[in-house]
């Protein structure tokens, strides 16, 4: 899969090991920890709830994340970050000395934020909160600073003594208050044997914060493509290579040798901010890795559904949790069921899909299809985290591309 390479409207690049742990990569071979919310590393993780359980909260996350999504044939299209239930933190020191600060990635906002003191209403965090006063690289930006003019103007407040002020609200009404400031970031290598560290980094210092945060993070680290975003202020640095959730133009789905082709063009053209040269009106399934699931326009996802059925004998069965739509009986524990390759074609190159990406095991008994249908009348689908298990995914911003290559991400 190393040559196989696909289109998508805005590229950055990514190298997600969609196991345990995560990594972002540097040009010089840098990386910082992505840690997902259920990793025995992360401060998140539902300690009391077994694998069926975490497994069923996960989807639940897909589903409401469509919902919120509202994805169909507009061309105004916008994710609500729902804080609580971001997929994965990122580890990073801020300040001069580091301070230690778990953040959200959320590829839907732009902001890069932590809790500050002094706290006017800060949620209670498992990590001390970071103190500007006691930085030696700190330093406040005025309301005519670049990072001020960054801000959306509904946003920024100008205080009387001309410090720039910002109000950041999210979709499910969580919101953080502080003021902007600017600080070198510091990130550790994923073995710990490296440390590099990024000076001038425009962030929100909040200092009242609330909503629903988990006391495991620290604040948020947005990875959109706005100018205060965590990419975009790494550019020059990481030569416009970084990741985030964007478009691939997808123009079929093989089920064993039958093609599925119901995925009309008509159907495709996706939003286009139009950043760079590369961008283009293609795009019909959004990548993301804080999805589960993958989700299906209702159209493709039927007659993909029904080749699935002719091409598998076991015996369907419901799922007890309510939420998967093709389930099949299996023997106690055990992940027997014959199921055919699953080939997702793209514009530029073709995706196979082994059984680990695309059925999960949701009880002792039970194995379901780990792609479902969109509600009816949404068109733009999401090829979520579950799929892109073991593949070392690239977004290329300079050539516009996204690649896979199949990896075993167990190994470091």
């Amino acid at each position: 899969m190393a040559n196989n390479v696909t289109s998508f409207l805005i590229s950055f690049l990514l190298i997600l090991l969609l196991t345990v742990q995560c990594t972002l990569s540097h040009e010089q071979g840098f990386t910082a920890n992505l840690i997902h919310r259920e990793s025995p590393l992360s401060p998140l993780k539902t300690t009391s709830l077994n694998q069926y359980e975490r497994l069923r909260n996960s989807i639940k996350r897909s589903m409401s994340k469509i919902n919120r999504f509202g994805i169909s044939a507009t061309r105004d299209l916008q994710s609500q970050v729902k804080v609580s239930e971001g997929a994965y933190i990122m580890e990073l020191y801020v300040g001069t000395p580091p301070v230690r600060q778990l953040g959200i990635v959320d590829t839907g906002s732009d902001l890069i934020w932590t809790q500050c003191q002094p706290c006017v209403k800060c949620y209670n965090q498992t990590l001390p909160i970071f103190d500007p006063t006691k930085s030696a690289s700190y330093k406040a930006k005025s309301c005519n600073s670049e990072a001020c003019k960054a801000l959306p103007k509904s946003l920024s407040i100008c205080s009387r003594k001309n410090a720039c002020g910002y109000i950041y609200r999210y979709g499910d009404r969580s919101h953080t208050i502080g003021f902007m400031g600017s600080e070198t970031l510091t990130f550790k290598s994923g073995d710990g044997k490296e440390v590099i560290s990024f000076p001038n980094i425009n962030f929100g210092c909040g200092h009242t914060n609330t909503g629903i945060f988990s006391n495991g993070s620290s604040g948020l680290v947005g990875l959109g493509g706005g100018p205060l975003s965590l990419v975009s202020q790494l550019n020059s640095t990481i030569n416009g290579k970084f990741s985030s959730f964007y478009y691939l133009t997808l123009e079929g789905i093989s089920v064993g040798k039958t093609k599925i082709s119901s995925y009309e063009r008509s159907y495709s053209p996706a939003p286009s901010p139009a950043t760079n040269d590369n961008t283009t009106n293609e795009g019909n399934i959004i990548i993301d890795s804080g999805t589960t699931l993958t989700i299906l326009p209702f159209q493709l996802y039927r007659d993909f559904r029904s080749a699935l059925e002719t091409a598998i004998k076991g015996k369907q069965t419901k799922d007890p949790m309510g939420l998967m739509d093709l389930c099949y009986k299996t023997r106690k524990g055990r992940d027997d069921l014959y199921s055919p390759i699953i080939t997702f074609h793209f514009t530029g190159g073709d995706l196979v899909l082994n059984r680990y990406n695309t059925f999960v095991l949701v009880s002792d008994e039970v194995l379901c299809l780990a792609i479902v249908p969109s509600p009816r009348g949404q068109i733009v689908g999401i090829l979520g985290y579950i799929a892109q298990m073991d593949f070392l995914v690239g977004y290329d911003t300079v050539k516009g591309k996204v690649s896979f290559k199949r990896t075993n991400c167990a190994k470091k």
